[in-house]
């Protein structure tokens, strides 16, 4: 996937790029990321009461 990605910039001049395996802490932004966005979808419970 870096090799395409780098083909995109053309001759912008970029320094050294290294994969890395994803961590327990991009896990974490993940999950946090996913339950704010689906908290963002659901309807207001307080609303429905009305």
């Amino acid at each position: 996937m870096t090799r395409p990605i780098l083909g995109a910039l053309g001759e912008t001049q970029i320094g050294r790029v290294s994969p890395r395996e994803p961590t327990l802490e991009d896990a974490y932004v993940a999950l946090v990321t996913a339950a704010e966005e689906e908290a963002a979808e659901a309807p207001d419970p307080e609303l429905a009461l009305s």
